[in-house]
């Protein structure tokens, strides 16, 4: 028995005519007569009363007709879901990202767009620290992951990795509001040499020492350590120095007596991409990457990397 034998017999119960059930599925009267047959001999019950003028349905007849209708809808409903499937248009979509980028705005316009496309799509964001923004997709914890890295940092990217740039970030200076350099538009590396600087500890990845001498080329004086940029504010905020961070923290509306400015002389120094496993690329990744490229233009670069 097959799907095929169940339609033939709900279609033979609506028309209760041979004839016009055969028409309307498109075989021969008598082929679908051997069909019907077939299916009571192997169900070993009689289905169908028929004579010369009518045909009508059994007790078992009813009985079956209504697990049959059950059974065909549902193997309707698995093919559309399969078929949806197929398209990225449902099923779950496990994004990794560390706090930084949901800091620039990416992270929730991203979220956004696709969910208003594929509303039926169960999305499942996790923050990651910046040591573990890749592992999840390469384990398979993960279908996408945004990342942000120092640009001066060279990464070996495993093979299986795609990589697309989305957006590069910049640095700024976080000050306490009655700070002399705050009342600048923007601060030079010279203003911030013989400042005490509240850095980001050595165990981060975005290693503030380091990070200021690399772009700016001094060494900073340093008034205290943090593991955390938002500690870094917090200690602005309080009047125990200044910090270096990146131009996306200054979403987060800390304090009233917090004030930035940009820094001159430096480029981007922040690279946010999105990446995806080549090998375990699935229909909802790329539903994914389509809406992506939908988002607000400020948010996609759309060049590959590998």
């Amino acid at each position: 028995m097959d799907l095929r034998h169940l339609r033939y017999f709900t279609i033979l119960c609506e028309e209760l005519h041979f004839a016009k059930a055969a028409q309307r599925i498109g075989i021969a009267q008598p082929a679908l007569s051997i069909q019907i047959k077939a299916l009571e001999d192997e169900l070993g019950a009689k289905l169908l009363q028929r004579n010369n003028r009518n045909v009508r349905i059994t007790e078992a007849g009813q009985l079956f007709l209504v697990e049959a209708q059950r059974t065909l809808e549902q193997a309707e409903h698995a093919i559309n879901v399969a078929r949806r499937a197929g398209r990225g248009e449902i099923g779950h979509l496990n994004i990794d990202f560390p706090r930084s980028v949901a800091y620039s705005g990416m992270l929730a316009s991203a979220l956004s767009t696709f969910r208003q496309k594929h509303p039926d799509v169960d999305i499942m964001p996790r923050e990651v620290s910046l040591w573990d923004q890749f592992s999840g997709v390469l384990e398979g914890r993960a279908n996408i992951a945004f990342t942000s890295r120092l640009r001066y940092l060279k990464l070996d990217i495993d093979p299986d990795l795609e990589m697309i740039p989305l957006r590069q970030l910049s640095l700024m200076v976080a000050l306490p509001i009655g700070h002399s350099l705050a009342k600048q538009k923007a601060v030079s590396a010279d203003d911030l040499k013989q400042e005490k600087l509240i850095v980001i500890s050595a165990d981060n990845p975005v290693n503030s020492v380091t990070l200021i001498e690399m772009t700016m080329g001094f060494t900073p004086r340093i008034a205290q350590a943090t593991a955390e940029d938002i500690s870094s504010l917090s200690l602005v905020a309080a009047g125990v120095g200044i910090a270096v961070l990146p131009t996306a923290i200054r979403a987060v509306n800390l304090s009233d007596n917090i004030v930035y400015r940009p820094i001159t002389g430096i480029g981007p120094v922040i690279d946010m991409s999105v990446i995806y496993s080549k090998s375990r690329r699935e229909p909802i990744v790329d539903a994914f990457l389509k809406s992506l490229k939908e988002t607000p233009p400020t948010i996609f670069s759309g060049k590959k990397r590998k």
